[in-house]
């Protein structure tokens, strides 16, 4: 059977599902390669962390990855464009419940992606700062 006969077996719904799934994944590719520009990060990064195979690895990415994007957002709120490094720098070196506080106050966040946030670095702490997890694996 060749490719094409396959997709004749497909409804007019399954076309749909797979035209509209394509249309998300292309919004969160685009979204995706904004934050990473926006924060430095190589393009392709947050879309590849789904393929790291490490797990010590894909925490510890994920975890900063989520702290740098709120700060951020935070020095964006602050929207001093000449000073940018320095509230860099300090929103960085507030403790991470600290910097989701102060998202959540500035409503940069709400209380409920803060507990989820706040979770993930958790995590983190716990999974990363046990010397023998990174020879572990979570599967």
């Amino acid at each position: 059977m060749t490719v094409n006969e396959a997709d004749d077996d497909w409804s007019d719904e399954d076309r749909q599902h797979l035209a509209e799934q394509a249309v998300r994944h292309a919004e969160r590719l685009s979204l995706y390669a904004s934050l990473e520009s926006r924060l430095g990060i190589p393009n392709g990064f947050i879309e590849n962390l789904d393929s790291e195979k490490d797990d010590w690895a894909y925490i510890v990415k994920t975890a900063v990855l989520c702290e740098a994007a709120v700060t951020h957002a935070l020095v964006s709120i602050v929207a001093d464009d000449e000073n940018r490094s320095v509230w860099y720098d300090h929103f960085s070196d507030l403790p991470n419940g600290k910097r989701l506080e102060l998202a959540v106050k500035l409503s940069v966040i709400s209380k409920g992606v803060k507990d989820q946030l706040n979770a993930v670095a958790q995590f983190r702490n716990s999974f990363a700062h046990v010397v023998v997890n990174p020879s572990r694996t979570l599967r």
